[in-house]
C-alpha cells in the first residue's frame, strides 16, 4: 500500500490474530474447528436457555399486569356502583386504596351500607397484597428489560465504531476477531462497573427513578393548584411517593388530575418500593456474599472431605468439590442435585457415568415415543 508520494505503508491491523500481509485470516486447524464446535454448541444451548428464562419472564409479567387492570377495574365499577361515583373518582379511590396513600381528600364511610364497608375492607385487605406483588413483579422485568436494551445499544454501537475504523484501514474482520476485539475492550452489559463503585452501580438507577417521580409529582401539583409554592409542591411529592397520603394537598381539582394523579400514584409508589427494596438489597447481597466467600476460602476438614466424596472411593474428584461448594455456599439446592442426577441417569443407560451417542440417540428416542 503507498501514499501520494509513494512511499509504502505499513497495513493496520487489529490486535495479532493474522500477519499484516495477509487480508484474511489463516485457516483454523482441526483442533480449532472442534473447539468452536464446542463453543457454538454452548453457545446456542445458552441462547435457547435465555430464551426459555424471557420467555417465563414474559408469560408473569403478562399476568402480573392483567391480574392488576383486572383488579383495578373490579374496583372502579364497585366503588362508583357504592357511592354513584363517576368513573374518574372511582379509579382515583382505587388507586388511592391499592397504593395505601389513602389521602383521605372523599370520606365515604358515613355512606357505606355494611355490604360497602365489607366490600371496601376485602377489596384493601386483598389489593394491598395483590398489587404489592404486581407492581414488584412489573417494576422489576421492566428494569431488567431497559438494562438489557442499554448493554445491546452500547454493544452494537462498539460494533459499528469497530466497523467504521476498520474501514478506514482497509482491514478485513473476521467473525472470531470482532468478537475477540469486543472482549479485550471489556464490553459488557454493564461497563460502567469499571467506574463506578458498587454502591452506586446498585443504588443509582433506583435513586434516579425517585428523583424523577418527585419532579413528575411536584408538576402534577403545580398543574392542580398553580398557587403552591415549591416546597409545597416537594411536600405533596414526598408524601405521595413515600404512602404517608395526609390528605391536605391532594389532585382532586378536576377529573383529569383525578385520573392522572392515580397513575402517578401507581408508578412513584413501584419506584418508592423499588428504592427501598434496592436499598435492603444491597446490604443483603453484601453480607451474603461476605458469608460465602468465607465458606469458599474454608479449609476443608476430615469431616468434610467424607461429606464431598460421595462415591466413597476415598477421593474427592473435581466435580464433586464444586458441587458441594456451590451447595454450602446457597447457590444451589441439593434438590436441585438430585433432579440433575435422575436426568443424567435417565440418560446413562449402562450406569456407566458416561453418556455416549448412542445413549443420547436412545433418550432422545424415548422422549419422541413419549410425546406420540
Amino acid at each position: 500500500m503507498q501514499d501520494m508520494e509513494g512511499n509504502v505503508l505499513k497495513e493496520e491491523t487489529l490486535g495479532e490474530h493474522w500477519p499484516a500481509s495477509s487480508s484474511v485470516p489463516p485457516s483454523p486447524s482441526a483442533a480449532e474447528k472442534k473447539r468452536n464446535a464446542k463453543d457454538i454448541a454452548a453457545q446456542e444451548g445458552l441462547l435457547e436457555m435465555q430464551a426459555e428464562q424471557e420467555k417465563a419472564q414474559s408469560a408473569i409479567f403478562a399476568f402480573s399486569l392483567v391480574t392488576m387492570i383486572l383488579y383495578t377495574a373490579v374496583g372502579t365499577v364497585g366503588f362508583c356502583m357504592l357511592y354513584e361515583w363517576s368513573v374518574a373518582d372511582g379509579f382515583y379511590y382505587t388507586i388511592v386504596t391499592l397504593t395505601t396513600v389513602g389521602y383521605g381528600d372523599i370520606n365515604s364511610y358515613e355512606d357505606l351500607t355494611q355490604w360497602g364497608i365489607l366490600f371496601t375492607a376485602w377489596y384493601a385487605l386483598v389489593g394491598i397484597m395483590l398489587a404489592g406483588t404486581a407492581l414488584g413483579i412489573i417494576a422489576t422485568v421492566l428494569l431488567e428489560r431497559e438494562e438489557a436494551a442499554v448493554a445491546k445499544a452500547m454493544e452494537l454501537a462498539l460494533e459499528e465504531d469497530l466497523g467504521a475504523s476498520a474501514k478506514r484501514r482497509k482491514v478485513t474482520l473476521h467473525r472470531a476477531v470482532t468478537r475477540t476485539a469486543l472482549e479485550e475492550y471489556g464490553v459488557v452489559k454493564k461497563w460502567w462497573r469499571k467506574h463506578m463503585p458498587e454502591t452506586v452501580q446498585k443504588l443509582f438507577p433506583a435513586l434516579m427513578s425517585l428523583f424523577l417521580m418527585i419532579i413528575l409529582g411536584m408538576l402534577l401539583a403545580w398543574q392542580d393548584n398553580k398557587d403552591l409554592t415549591r416546597a409545597e409542591a416537594f411536600y405533596f411529592a414526598v408524601i405521595t411517593s413515600t404512602t404517608i397520603g395526609y390528605g391536605d394537598i391532594s389532585p382532586i381539582s378536576s377529573s383529569t388530575t383525578k385520573v392522572v394523579g392515580a397513575l402517578y400514584l401507581l408508578v412513584t409508589v413501584t419506584c418508592t418500593g423499588n428504592v427501598l427494596g434496592s436499598i435492603a438489597g444491597y446490604f443483603i447481597d453484601k453480607k451474603r456474599k461476605e458469608a460465602m466467600d468465607k465458606i469458599l476460602k474454608k479449609r476443608i476438614t476430615i469431616a468434610d472431605f467424607i461429606a464431598f466424596d460421595d462415591d466413597g472411593d476415598g477421593q474427592i474428584e473435581k466435580a464433586e468439590f464444586v458441587l458441594h461448594k456451590l451447595e454450602l455456599m446457597g447457590l444451589i439446592d441439593h434438590a436441585d442435585i438430585v433432579r440433575v442426577e435422575h436426568e443424567f441417569g435417565l440418560m446413562d443407560k449402562d450406569g456407566s457415568g458416561i453418556i455416549d451417542m448412542e445413549e443420547l440417540h436412545a433418550y432422545l428416542k424415548e422422549k419422541e415415543e413419549d410425546k406420540a
